[in-house]
């Protein structure tokens, strides 16, 4: 048996798995996951009105960030940055996400996962705390 190396996984022959297939896979899952999620996140956008903050008062006010982490992303190399837009309730958790911009759709997913575990400290107008949203920015270098 005779075994080659490409782009970091020791393959062998004709029973080899190949991080392309593995991607393709988890790509297919991640987006038949999703498809329903498309619905959920536009209702849940128009149920309340977001105050919109800027990146760096969304960053300022964020008290626990997740990194985007897979392993897929990890075994290969990656040069990217996507853009996050999160809603975020009263109490400070994310409710809704949506990738700004054009990104590779495996790298979108983990992204919004990522965002989805994000917590902020709430803004608060006359006394009340109020929804925001605003945009994450995730640079995936590997």
């Amino acid at each position: 048996m005779r075994l080659y190396r490409t782009r970091g996984f020791a393959n062998s022959g004709a029973n080899s798995f190949s991080f392309i297939a593995a991607l393709n896979i988890a790509l297919f899952a991640q987006v038949f996951v999703s498809a329903g999620w498309a619905q959920a996140q536009d209702a849940c956008k128009e149920q309340q009105s977001y105050i919109p903050v800027s990146r760096e008062q969304l960053l300022k006010r964020a008290v626990h960030r997740v990194p985007p982490n897979d392993p897929l992303i990890n075994n290969g190399v990656v040069d990217a940055t996507v853009v996050v837009e999160v809603f975020v309730d009263a109490a400070g958790k994310v409710v809704c996400t949506s990738v700004v911009g054009t990104a590779h759709p495996l790298l979108s997913s983990i992204s919004r996962k990522a965002a989805e575990n994000w917590r902020f400290k709430p803004i608060k107008r006359s006394g009340r705390a109020v929804p925001m949203r605003g945009e994450i920015v995730f640079h995936i270098v590997r």
